[in-house]
């Protein structure tokens, strides 16, 4: 059946925030969060619109310097004094650290690595996080990165960051796949864009930082809700790559 076909020549890389780790609504809260452990009398509806420029800050991911800069501008969105603003920045640090240890996986992500391991795929990680915030995600829950084993590179274990293939290309050579069957799977369009820069195939998904709009506009092969669906698209997945030349 051809939704039993080996995956022994594909690799999978997927990003972390947004694609396989839930913590959108964490991004959505933190500054409402923040500010109420700073004593401010946040008692007004949270803004959608606000809510929205706020995934998009914090989907621009980076450096340390990159992270300050955007926190800067949540707090300017958020009329902090110029003197707390650094309070703000150092409060939003510590309240993230606390609670994306609770971020759970998306529904169904376990399941589709485990699919595509089961398979004989290979599976990656290729994020903006470094090593160390991504252990902090995962802290008491190291089991839900072992499907990865050492296929996880963080923002410190590649030269050049996405949008950059870099890391793709990392991928590929340790898997010794070719780069028109790797697929890259993210909810940005740095994903996108550094899996489209190789030539590989690239799915979107809705679940994370990005509107349908945006990952339209990067041109992705395929727009999921969620990787949940990934597996039920394998089949024109693989028909695809083999029409590549």
């Amino acid at each position: 059946m051809e939704e039993e076909k080996s995956l022994a020549d594909y690799g999978f890389i997927f990003d972390l925030d947004g694609t396989l780790l839930d913590d959108i609504e964490l991004a959505r809260k933190l500054p409402y969060l923040a500010l109420e452990e700073m004593g401010y009398d946040i008692n007004h509806p949270h803004d959608p619109n606000l809510e929205r420029k706020i995934l998009n800050i914090l989907g621009e991911n980076g450096t340390n310097f990159i992270i300050f800069r955007i926190f800067m501008k949540i707090a300017k969105f958020f009329g902090v004094p110029w003197y707390h603003r650094l309070k703000f920045i150092k409060k939003c640090n510590i309240v993230y650290k606390r609670e994306i240890t609770n971020c759970p996986l998306f529904p169904g992500a376990a399941k589709a690595v485990q699919e595509i391991i089961k398979r004989r795929g290979q599976v990656g990680i290729l994020t903006t996080s470094s090593m160390l915030e991504i252990k902090d995600r995962f802290q008491n829950r190291e089991n839900l990165l072992d499907p990865f084993e050492n296929n996880i590179l963080g923002r410190d274990m590649v030269k050049k960051m996405k949008p950059n293939p870099a890391g793709i290309i990392h991928l590929a050579k340790k898997w010794n796949i070719p780069l028109k069957n790797i697929v890259m799977i993210g909810d940005m369009k740095n994903d996108i864009q550094a899996g489209k820069a190789v030539g590989c195939t690239t799915i979107g998904v809705l679940s994370g930082f990005s509107s349908r709009e945006e990952l339209e506009k990067e041109q992705a092969d395929f727009i999921l809700p969620d990787v949940s669906h990934l597996i039920s698209i394998l089949p024109q997945i693989i028909t695809q790559i083999s029409n590549k030349k």
